[in-house]
């Protein structure tokens, strides 16, 4: 075979003639009659690759260039893949539709046992958990993947990276150990469709939330949803959806919406008496009621008290009361600072971020309440800050689309706010909003948003989500397309 004849050896992709086509079907016969392997059709195996001790299946259009090893390898490889000069494949192995392993790339799905440190490494059995290659993923050049890795969907590896652990989809990595450079799902946030959608629900927003506040005002006063007639967060919610807008619920008159919520506001620890009375009196330009209970509070044996080991929202909740009322007195009454709060926060915080027991859904939601009553409210950092972001990421990961708007701020909230100290895995939080926005922009109706998808509308869901997606907004640094933001209890600049 003289030096032309060896290209496609080495280019398998270019078109061959019938007699290479017909060499390549004897080729690929000789190699499933010494193992217990198969390749899909249109698969071009060079003459010059190694494959030894392989078994399992290659998928349609498979490419091998000359000089690339696979070698003692359980494979299940899909379609449209392909494994360039040099690279070397080993172990178990599994590779989704369209990956493309570069010259010189290495995948060792398998790894050398050393748990015994008496014997040889050499003499002990080897470990094989197997490495996963999602769709659509380019394994960069001299790029290494260990073993017990699985690679995202749509990621790029970039050359010369050492991989050691998962990879999320869409994910370009790179450095040895390789981190996330960027997410390439973020992208999206830059197009004119992505951007559109957003001023267009804007729009839509801004021309029916008086119409929203209309249909939830009965009997002169402010219900949440017609089921639900609870009345006293109803008429804060109103508010503060006006507010948003730069206006007030012209379905009352400034001093009746005042004269309502004062009705209500007492000096004690109640969400209502303490949070939502408070921003709503300020949005409407008045001082919230003086909280006497806090004054004389010992404030460590008060927290103290709170739910921590059992329920974790439940002990976020009260901190977030808690920090307000000192919040508020402060601001408008000259009140301390609740140092004794923060000493025992920093001294009961877990080190991955969050604070407490119960499941991760009740962690991360009492995450999101304690730090935007504390540390967000105060403009403190908080310690752990980046063990925090990854585990608001794995949750927002493993809960796929929240279906209600308490799951939502629970993700965006934290990691809007860890943005303001630090850039780490930025980008994978833009990807996150880049694929929920879609999703909640679309449950918006002419009578607002219910709080849970598949529920009636309601004020109560209609804020929180207007909320959410100026949150979401802001993160991508897309919040002027929105030409709103919020004024009350999820404000992220203070007023007064």
């Amino acid at each position: 075979m003289d030096y032309f004849e060896k290209e496609y050896e080495f280019l398998p992709w270019i078109s061959l003639s019938e007699e290479e086509k017909e060499k390549q079907r004897l080729w690929q016969k000789e190699l499933m009659k010494n193992y217990p392997v198969t390749f899909g059709e249109g698969s071009v195996i060079s003459h010059e690759a190694h494959l030894y001790s392989v078994k399992g299946s290659f998928g349609r259009r498979t490419l091998i260039g000359s000089h690339a090893l696979l070698r003692s390898l359980d494979i299940t490889c899909g379609d449209n893949c392909s494994f360039n000069s040099y690279c070397v494949v080993h172990g178990k192995v599994t590779l989704g539709n369209n990956v493309r392993i570069a010259p010189g790339a290495k995948i060792f799905g398998e790894n050398h046992g050393f748990s015994d440190i008496n014997a040889p490494i050499c003499t002990q059995p080897n470990t094989r958990r197997g490495i996963v290659i999602e769709d659509d993923v380019w394994v960069g050049a001299n790029a290494v993947i260990t073993d017990g890795v699985r690679i995202g969907a749509h990621s790029i590896i970039g050359a010369g990276s050492v991989v050691t652990g998962d990879v999320e989809e869409y994910s370009v990595m790179g450095g040895s150990p390789a981190r996330v450079i960027k997410n390439r799902l973020a992208q999206i946030k830059n197009t004119d469709e992505f951007q559109k959608m957003i001023a267009d629900f804007a729009k839509k927003a801004r021309d029916s939330y008086q119409d929203i506040l209309s249909f939830h005002f009965k009997d002169g006063a402010f219900q949440n949803t017609p089921s639900d007639k609870e009345r006293r967060r109803a008429v804060c919610d109103a508010v503060e959806i006006a507010a948003l807008f730069d206006s007030l619920p012209r379905q009352m008159k400034k001093e009746e919406l005042i004269g309502a919520i004062r009705g209500f506001q007492e000096d004690r620890h109640e969400y209502e008496c303490v949070m939502s009375a408070s921003y709503a009196l300020e949005i409407l330009g008045e001082k919230p009621l003086e909280f006497n209970y806090v004054k004389n509070l010992d404030i460590w044996n008060f927290t103290d008290s709170f739910k921590w080991k059992t329920d974790a929202w439940d002990a976020g909740h009260h901190t977030d009361i808690l920090a307000t009322a000192y919040y508020m007195n402060k601001k408008h009454y000259g009140g301390r600072m609740p140092r004794e709060l923060f000493d025992y926060l920093q001294l009961n915080q877990d080190c991955d971020g969050l604070w407490g027991g119960g499941d991760m859904h009740l962690r991360v939601n009492g995450y999101y309440r304690l730090t935007r009553g504390t540390y967000d409210q105060f403009k403190l950092k908080p310690n752990y800050i980046k063990e925090a972001v990854d585990t608001l990421l794995k949750y927002a990961k493993d809960k796929g689309v929240p279906d209600n708007a308490c799951d939502a701020l629970d993700i965006i909230h934290p990691l809007y706010f860890a943005k303001g100290f630090t850039d780490y895995r930025v980008s994978e939080g833009e990807a996150w909003c880049v694929r929920m926005l879609p999703v909640f922009i679309e449950k918006f109706t002419n009578e607002g948003f219910a709080f849970k998808f598949g529920t009636e509308p309601g004020l109560k869901g209609t804020e929180m989500w207007l909320s959410i997606i100026y949150l979401m907004c802001d993160y991508l640094g897309l919040a002027h397309l929105l030409g709103y933001e919020p004024k009350g209890v999820h404000r992220v600049k203070d007023v007064m």
